[in-house]
């Protein structure tokens, strides 16, 4: 019978006499990698009640709840020379919150350019690389936007985006006839828009912390829900809380923020979306809040490091049904998060295994209804593979029947340079045996990264060179088992010259 086998490096840090070095308290580590993100559609400080501009309410709410980082979306900016900052209906509120917010301990701000709907990044960390980008226009000739940064969370840069994208149905638009429109146009673009961040940011690098935020105009149990999930994003709310609870939208004065009666009608559109690196700790819906139409919503998150492999794999026949997370941490250290996007009698049924052999290491189903949390499962052994499989299937409650089932191998990567910033590696090793190797470059300076999958008689299976500090290459290859390894090896190359290498184990096979 074939067995796989994982290669565990353990280090230990050693004190300059030589001893061990003590270990940082759980407590201690937990505090140093935590954070907390809001993100709030702010709707230019105008509440449902009434027209009046309050940006001292939103203040308010920032100070009540002092996030690491907040996100704000639909924030006036400037206006021009015709339009005075201090204009009584729509100020520049981009402006006042620079001025105001310091006092809270936001010393640092990145918002989107003139004639971009308004978007602010604040926050009390230093924001490193910050940039905007632009969405697909509509027909209008109007575009959205996103705003990004990163922050240091214990020695760990963070990619923060901030963004909002298209509303379904929204107000008829001047520049048109709306007959010439098709009745799902919006919504399409929504979903061009929230595919195009999925792309931009290559988002499809599961192991790199990641926090994607804004009002996405997505109810919970929306198709997009499974593409942004299939990229390796969580939706950090579900991890603690119902999914359909924590109404996001105004409610009439006076009632809770609860859903409506019927699926339908849950309002549950503003997320924070965060990749495996990063674990959820809790979160809230700050529901009295009327500083605007909608509500922020709050997630205390903390990173955890050392992924080895982590993977995503969609549920039914069009993928929309749900989805599974699998990330392995280390030898003993892994999670399997399991959601339904769809509820009734199917219930996603998951579970990671070994190929070549099918045991499986670790599995488990979700809630059996999205208005539930996902569920999360702990291996009953250690997760002692290097070479893993994810697969979902749709099962009945019923009748226990099996249908649409689907699978893929696992990931990993390789950081390179100084820092790990000069290039970066990811592979797969499917389970059709087919290997894919890409190799990118994150700086500018001569040097490219190249890397080869070399089988256990030393042959290169595959290989793939970047261009400097441009494009990714991706290529494909197929590895036999029977040749026992499989090893990447990586370097920085510049005119023949290699340096920085590194070499990993991809897959070992013992019969």
């Amino acid at each position: 019978m074939l067995k796989a086998l994982l290669l565990v490096l353990t280090a230990a840090t050693l004190t300059p006499g030589g001893a061990l070095a003590a270990e940082t308290a759980p407590a201690e580590r937990a505090a140093s990698t935590s954070f907390t993100a809001m993100t709030w559609n702010i709707h230019f400080a105008q509440g449902p009640d009434d027209d009046a501009v309050n940006l001292d309410a939103v203040k308010n709410v920032i100070a009540k709840h002092s996030p690491t980082i907040v996100g704000l979306q639909e924030i006036h900016r400037d206006h021009g020379a015709d339009w005075p900052d201090d204009h009584p209906r729509h100020p520049d509120e981009i402006k006042w919150m620079k001025r105001e917010l310091p006092e809270l301990g936001y010393k640092y701000f990145y918002n989107t350019k003139p004639g971009q709907m308004g978007k602010l990044l604040a926050s009390k960390r230093e924001l490193h690389n910050p940039e905007t980008d632009t969405l697909p226009r509509d027909k209008c000739g109007k575009t959205g936007s996103i705003v990004k940064a990163g922050i240091e969370v214990g020695g760990t840069r963070i990619h923060v985006i901030n963004t909002h994208t298209q509303a379904p149905k929204p107000t008829p638009q001047k520049c048109q006839d709306e007959k010439d429109v098709p009745a799902d146009y919006w919504e399409r673009l929504r979903d061009r828009e929230v595919k195009y961040i999925l792309r931009s940011e290559m988002l499809d690098y599961l192991n790199r912390p990641i926090v994607l935020m804004g009002d996405f105009n997505l109810r919970p149990d929306d198709p997009m829900k499974s593409v942004i999930a299939n990229r390796g994003l969580i939706d950090t709310w579900t991890m603690v809380k119902n999914s359909v609870a924590g109404v996001t939208t105004s409610v009439p004065k006076g009632e809770k923020c609860r859903p409506e009666e019927g699926e339908k009608k849950v309002k549950r559109i503003d997320y924070v979306f965060a990749s495996p690196a990063i674990v959820t700790d809790g979160g809230k819906v700050a529901c009295k809040t009327r500083a605007s139409d909608h509500k922020p919503v709050i997630m205390r998150m903390h990173v955890k490091g050392g992924i080895e492999i982590s993977g995503s794999v969609r549920a039914g026949a069009k993928g929309e049904a749900g989805w599974a997370h699998l990330i392995v941490y280390g030898k003993s250290s892994s999670r399997l998060i399991v959601c339904d996007n769809r509820g009734g009698d199917w219930r996603v049924k998951a579970r990671g295994y070994v190929p070549y052999q099918g045991d499986n290491f670790i599995k488990g189903s979700d809630g059996g209804s999205y208005r539930g949390m996902c569920q999360k499962y702990e291996p009953i052994e250690d997760a002692n593979f290097r070479h893993m499989a994810l697969k979902t299937c749709l099962k009945n409650k019923h009748t226990g029947e099996r249908k649409d089932c689907r699978k893929h191998g696992m990931l990993e990567r390789i950081y390179l340079g100084q820092e790990k910033r000069a290039g970066h590696v990811q592979y797969r090793v499917g389970v059709d045996n087919g290997v894919t190797v890409r190799a990118c470059d994150d700086k500018v300076d001569g040097w490219t990264v190249r890397t080869e999958a070399i089988d256990g008689v030393g042959d290169v299976v595959t290989w793939a060179t970047s261009t400097d500090g441009e494009q990714c290459e991706t290529r494909r290859g197929h590895w036999s088992w029977k040749r026992n390894t499989l090893t990447t090896r990586t370097c920085l190359v510049k005119d023949g010259e290699e340096k920085g290498c590194k070499r990993k184990p991809m897959a070992y096979v013992q019969r």
